[in-house]
């Protein structure tokens, strides 16, 4: 009994030393073949200045404007930017702008964009999330600053003076109330239900 609870031990940890060696694979290449013409013929690089020319399918293309684009490589540059090694070039700014907003405009996996920049899948990854990471933080003071007590009072008074109902913050969220149509308001307030609501 002893011996064959030996051998099974020695067994299972020999399984275990296999699936370790089989994990610890090291990377064939430095930059994979597919993806070593990058800036011949990535996507940023084919794209890119063409859709400069035609501002409608840049905003297709991005769902944004060029000024829009070109703001926020002004705003978050500083913060992305890398410096170039010996070993490689960094990816310019534009570049890991350009691969940000095709991944939130389209919501395409890393590995489609992978193939589409020519860039690994995991350095997608990174540049998806550092650069989330830096428009937030440069974008939210400027565009979303976080409210003051007087701010709030404010918001409620217009809410108030607008609807003549106070604001109370979501209490009657998502439930419709039947109401008798106020004057010149045809549309605002019809509901799939056939009555007049407030939500």
């Amino acid at each position: 009994m002893k011996v064959n609870t030996i051998l099974s031990r020695n067994v299972i940890i020999a399984l275990i030393q296999r699936r370790r060696k089989i994990k610890k694979r090291f990377r064939e290449y430095w930059v994979h073949p597919i993806l070593s013409d990058r800036l011949v013929a990535g996507k940023f690089y084919t794209m890119h200045s063409k859709l400069l020319d035609y501002p409608r399918k840049f905003f297709a293309f991005y769902r944004m404007s060029i000024t829009s684009f070109n703001e926020l490589v002004k705003l978050i540059g500083p913060a992305i930017a890398k410096e170039d090694t010996n070993l490689r070039l960094s990816i310019p700014v534009e570049e890991r702008l350009s691969v940000t907003i095709r991944y939130l405009a389209t919501g395409a996996s890393f590995n489609t964009l992978s193939f589409d920049y020519l860039m690994g899948a995991s350095t997608i990854r990174d540049i998806t999330k550092t650069t989330c990471e830096q428009i937030w933080n440069v974008l939210q003071p400027l565009y979303m600053p976080i409210k003051q007590e007087g701010d709030w009072i404010k918001i409620a008074d217009e809410f108030y003076s607008r609807t003549n109902f106070p604001n109370i913050i979501g209490a009657i969220d998502g439930k419709h109330i039947r109401m008798i149509q106020p004057e010149h308001s045809e549309t605002l307030y019809s509901c799939p239900m056939d009555n007049l609501t407030i939500t």
